[in-house]
């Protein structure tokens, strides 16, 4: 059988291309992915209401911002202080109140807090706003922001396991005056729950079964208390 003249036109390897022509087809093009794009329609929750234990993340301005209520009811300026000179006095409560901020901020979304980590965020931390209303006692709050790509760069928190000693035993204490009120409580929840189990089976045909078979008798394990009597209230 002849050899066809179109054979070496051929794309073996399905790569879309003739084999017997060299195409260069370079290095593959990377994707380059933005970190956050700001969006001027999101919803930006009220700073002045927030703590050092739920920062957010502003997605107007891509960046994460926490609020810090001190202990001061001033802003440490004077009537006579300069714009300047208040500015001044108003970034030394800043600084005084950063660290404990930025580990805050680290440790709600679960970055790593040691000194490294920590002065990383310190060298972009931004003094954004402050707030101390006109009423008498009202504490000065403080706003900080961090960009986006400067805390999302920070490395995770480390997770610690736990090792279990083997070969030992585990002690509990229970505490009378505790164990009998919580039984009891426990005893009226599987009651309700017994009583809605019932009203279950009789509007839907269906019923509690034990993996291995066997229907499960909830109504045994939970009473009214006072005039009832189940496996728990023998406990």
């Amino acid at each position: 059988m002849a050899k066809s003249k179109f054979l070496k036109w051929q794309d073996k390897n399905g790569d879309n291309l003739i084999d017997v022509c060299e195409v260069d087809l370079g290095r593959p093009e990377e994707k380059i992915c933005l970190d956050c794009i700001p969006n001027p329609r999101a919803l930006v929750p009220k700073w002045r209401k927030r703590r050092l234990s739920n920062p957010l993340l502003n997605g107007k301005l891509c960046k994460y911002q926490i609020t810090n209520v001190t202990v001061r009811t001033d802003t440490g300026t004077g009537p006579s202080d300069s714009p300047d000179k208040a500015k001044e006095k108003l970034d030394e409560i800043y600084e005084e109140h950063a660290k404990e901020t930025v580990e805050a901020l680290l440790n709600y979304y679960d970055k790593d807090t040691s000194s490294e980590s920590v002065n990383k965020i310190l060298e972009v931390l931004e003094y954004t706003d402050y707030d101390l209303e006109p009423q008498p006692l009202s504490h000065l709050k403080l706003l900080y922001s961090v960009p986006f790509s400067d805390l999302n760069n920070i490395d995770p928190a480390a997770t610690e396991e736990e090792e279990e000693p083997e070969g030992e035993d585990t002690v509990t204490t229970y505490i009378p005056s505790n164990l009998i009120p919580n039984m009891i409580r426990v005893r009226k929840g599987l009651n309700l729950y017994s009583s809605n189990l019932k009203v279950y089976r009789a509007l839907e045909g269906k019923n509690l079964m034990f993996e291995s078979g066997g229907v499960f008798n909830l109504d045994l394990y939970g009473d009214a208390v006072l005039w009832g009597s189940s496996i728990l209230e023998e406990v």
